[in-house]
């Protein structure tokens, strides 16, 4: 099967509940459709 990557990128930070929530939404489709993740980052403040 072939591979394709998804990059999710936002210009100011998120609502912090919003953002929870979303990420385990997020991780639970990757990983029901077979994928898996394999980098995270958070970035600090400048």
């Amino acid at each position: 099967m072939s591979k394709g990557y998804i990059l999710s990128a936002h210009r100011s930070e998120a609502d912090p509940v919003k953002k929870a929530a979303y990420n385990l939404l997020a991780r639970n489709a990757l990983e029901k459709a077979g994928g898996k993740i394999i980098a995270m980052a958070k970035v600090g403040k400048n």
